[in-house]
């Protein structure tokens, strides 16, 4: 899947024995940080404060699953097509169905409900087996912004891998995160807080393979930080995010290009203007590129 797509981007981070508030280094800043270094201007909150899905990340990151998908369904269309194997055939053409299914939410609920059905009586309840489905049904749900639906099967898988795997691991990370974001869009900031920075404290060490969560829940956080004119919260969590995205994903990544739009709003809500603009013309070059 896109996550897959995206780890395959990663750099070995180095790493930091700082609290997950400072920078990437573990220093208070670096020679390639994005931190600005003038522009005292007095603080204000936002005028119009942006939904989650209006940041750039959000909506980069929405292209690159898109972009992945489509790539492996062109990918399975073409094995079926030039496959000599009768016997491997069926199996690509398999593939390739799943893949479409992925985007027939409808029909996927179903399945998956007889998936988690079958793995009730064939497993254990604390099985990392059933929570893994137990959480692609969630994530459908969550797909389909049926919260309500979501958040209990989430906080079920969640319970099985920490039973399971205990805290530092990258099942419990991702979980965590994802049950962060069901809370935050029904309202509920203060357990879409505490669900984040859990998730991001995990993530820290559950080495380069978290790079990826830490940078989305970052992004996430400080978002959600922003929406609630925290803005010297939001300011430090997405100088922290720009530094992790440009480790994770490349100096020319539109991801860190996202991160630095998302990071000059915030700015320009301090009335810090230079600074903001300097951003936003680090990311209006990546993504000419």
């Amino acid at each position: 899947d896109f996550t897959d797509v995206l780890r395959r981007l990663n750099k070995p981070a180095s790493k930091s024995t700082a609290p997950f508030l400072r920078d990437a280094t573990g220093s208070a800043s670096s020679a390639s940080s994005a931190k600005p270094t003038t522009d005292t201007t007095p603080l204000r909150a936002p005028i119009a404060v942006p939904g989650p899905a209006d940041s750039s990340w959000s909506n980069t990151l929405a292209g690159v699953a898109d972009s992945a998908t489509q790539k492996q369904e062109n990918e399975s269309a073409t094995v079926v097509t030039r496959s000599p194997s009768e016997q491997l055939g069926p199996m690509f053409a398999t593939l390739m169905a799943v893949r479409s299914t992925q985007k027939r939410k409808d029909e996927a609920e179903p399945l998956k409900k007889k998936i988690n059905a079958i793995d009730e009586q064939s497993l254990s309840v604390n099985h990392p087996g059933l929570a893994a489905d137990v959480n692609n049904l969630a994530l459908l749900y969550l797909s389909q912004k049926k919260y309500a639906d979501a958040a209990p099967l989430f906080q079920r898988a969640l319970t099985i891998y920490m039973k399971a795997y205990g805290p530092e691991n990258a099942a419990v990370v991702t979980t965590r995160s994802n049950l962060a974001q069901v809370y935050q869009s029904q309202g509920r900031l203060q357990e879409a807080e505490s669900e984040y920075v859990g998730a991001l404290g995990s993530a820290t060490k559950v080495g380069a393979s978290g790079q990826f969560q830490r940078a989305k829940i970052l992004n996430a956080l400080g978002s959600m930080y922003f929406q609630q004119g925290r803005l010297d919260e939001a300011s430090e969590i997405y100088l922290q995010a720009t530094q992790v995205c440009e480790q994770a994903f490349g100096a020319n990544s539109k991801l860190y290009a996202a991160c630095l739009n998302d990071y000059a709003r915030v700015l320009k809500a301090q009335n810090k203007v230079s600074a903001a603009e300097e951003m936003e013309s680090r990311a209006a070059r990546i993504f000419q590129l």
